[in-house]
């Protein structure tokens, strides 16, 4: 019973980890798209 808790808590611990690292990866591309878009726009 408490195994297969704690292996539940580490999938979903996974989970949101994999979640958190592909949304700051996206807003990092966002980021320096928006900065390339900025930096045409100023020419």
């Amino acid at each position: 019973m408490n195994k297969s808790y704690f292996a539940t808590i580490d999938i979903y611990i996974n989970a949101l980890y994999l979640i958190y690292k592909i949304h700051i990866h996206l807003n990092i591309l966002n980021f320096e798209l928006y900065c390339q878009l900025y930096i045409d726009f100023k020419k």
